[in-house]
């Protein structure tokens, strides 16, 4: 049977990989996510907790991303791909992100007046 999962994000989506912190400690670097990736994280997990219905998707996976950019920025979907792919793994939507099969992509900037992301999941 298929499973379905929707979800809706309405933060901007800050980059986990581009935007690391290096701290020495000792003779020893620690690299951490940045602050802006750490508040996007947060608030996400936030919002996923009141949709997720609790019951992990362990996939074949099919995702359908909508990504409605604020104004007149641009993101790196990829990027962008990446660090919604690890909070969904992190809240415990997915099992993990290497299930996902099949992406569908969509990146709409039309001045909208707010970040939201629709991300909708199914297992199949």
């Amino acid at each position: 049977m298929m499973r379905k999962q929707e979800i809706i994000i309405r933060e901007r989506i800050a980059s986990k990989k581009n935007s690391k912190q290096v701290y020495c400690r000792g003779n020893r670097p620690i690299v951490t996510a940045s602050s802006a990736y750490k508040k996007f994280r947060d608030r996400a997990l936030s919002q996923i907790a009141t949709q997720f219905d609790g019951e992990v998707l362990c996939g074949p996976l099919s995702v359908s991303y909508i990504f409605h950019i604020k104004g007149n920025y641009d993101i790196d979907i990829d990027n962008a791909i990446a660090s919604v792919n690890d909070v969904l793994q992190d809240a415990g939507v997915i099992e993990d992100d290497a299930m996902i099969e099949d992406i569908v992509l969509t990146k709409k900037r039309n001045g909208f007046e707010e970040w939201a992301t629709y991300v909708t999941i199914i297992e199949k």
